[in-house]
């Protein structure tokens, strides 16, 4: 697997699910080797994409900074929970855990799920996929 192929692959199925609300709620890449998953995070890396990947018995994050791998690991450690949860275990501000989770959604590594808030308006909820 070339680069530019991966490249152009990732660049129209990733094209594609930004614009399907019904498409898949997670895309995980598994059964890489060591000459692929370089492939795959050097187009990621360029794209400005993240995806997970199957190791063994967990969950990882391809082409992620430490701050998402880290808030994606709180998110599979919490399995359902909301933005201002992540805020308060990880000691940041609920505007940026919104933007980290944000991220997440995005790449179909976190499911959000819209209810309303105790006291009205919307909130979110967020799930992390089950290995």
């Amino acid at each position: 697997m070339c680069l530019s192929f991966t490249d152009e692959f990732l660049r129209k199925y990733y094209s594609t699910l930004a614009t399907q609300d019904d498409g898949p709620t997670s895309v995980l890449v598994t059964g890489l080797n060591n000459d692929t998953r370089e492939t795959i995070v050097i187009a990621f890396e360029r794209r400005e994409l993240i995806a997970l990947e199957r190791l063994g018995d967990d969950l990882v994050l391809l082409a992620a900074s430490d701050v998402l791998s880290d808030t994606f690991k709180l998110a599979r450690a919490l399995g359902t929970f909301t933005a201002t949860t992540v805020a308060e275990q990880m000691g940041i501000s609920a505007p940026n855990a919104n933007n980290r989770l944000k991220h997440l959604v995005a790449a179909r590594a976190l499911v959000r799920r819209r209810g309303v808030a105790e006291r009205g308006g919307k909130e979110f909820t967020y799930s992390a996929p089950e290995v």
